[in-house]
């Protein structure tokens, strides 16, 4: 129930080439208080949750498209979402 809630808050944007769905946050909302790895890493999941691609978050963290995904399939594994 909570994630029909959350797609129907989603801000619809019209492009040249049809219509897609607006981010929730920026990156910098995602990360502002991350001061360990482990509060980044939760942060990557959020961030790719919210339709970031890896290479965008790889990117404004400074660190390999691999570790991004890396991160990402773990904590997935971890939490039995795979």
């Amino acid at each position: 129930m909570k994630e029909l809630e959350k797609e129907q808050k989603r801000k619809i944007i019209k492009t040249e080439h049809g219509y897609r769905y607006g981010k929730e946050k920026s990156l910098k909302e995602h990360f502002k208080d991350c001061k360990t790895k482990s509060e980044r890493n939760i942060g990557i999941i959020n961030a790719i949750e919210d339709d970031y691609k890896q290479v965008e978050v790889a990117r404004y963290l400074g660190i390999s498209d691999s570790a991004v995904s890396k991160i990402f399939l773990a904590l997935n594994e971890k939490n039995g979402d795979s």
